[in-house]
């Protein structure tokens, strides 16, 4: 599903109307430019913070990468529209941040696999016997 379809079945029209209209309150259309803009601009972040596509998201961490997304779809048309004042700023930096947390589970952040053990096989063989660590070798049977 596309992130435009996500805001708009989460969001009443009146309200996204209201957003992407707000200097023009006889509109009853929504503005759909603006929104597709702030959808791109958000599936941009997504590559940029989490180093993965709106799309994977979807697919991998559908629940939480979509509510980030439509936050930051919302945040940006407060931001850019004025519609909430001096709190615009403050939604899409908290934005920013949940993105940051949702790069740590996704793509960007993954865990490397790695070990510190001190353990080396050896090559001590006898016949088709397993290889064995050095303390168990057969001279200590």
């Amino acid at each position: 599903m596309a992130l435009t379809d996500d805001v708009q079945g989460r969001y009443g029209t009146e309200f996204l109307v209201n957003l992407t209209n707000p200097f023009a309150p006889d509109q009853t259309t929504l503005n759909t430019t603006k929104l597709n803009y702030a959808c791109s601009d958000t599936e941009t972040d997504f590559i940029t913070y989490c180093g993965m596509t709106y799309a994977d998201v979807n697919t991998n961490y559908s629940n939480a990468g979509i509510g980030v997304a439509i936050e930051g779809v919302i945040a940006k048309l407060q931001m850019r529209t004025g519609a909430a004042g001096s709190s615009a700023m403050e939604a899409h930096e908290k934005y920013i941040e949940r993105l940051k947390a949702l790069a740590r589970i996704s793509g960007r952040d993954r865990v490397s696999p790695r070990t510190d053990s001190v353990m080396t096989p050896t090559s001590h063989q006898v016949g088709d016997e397993i290889v064995r660590p050095s303390f168990d070798w057969t001279k200590f049977s």
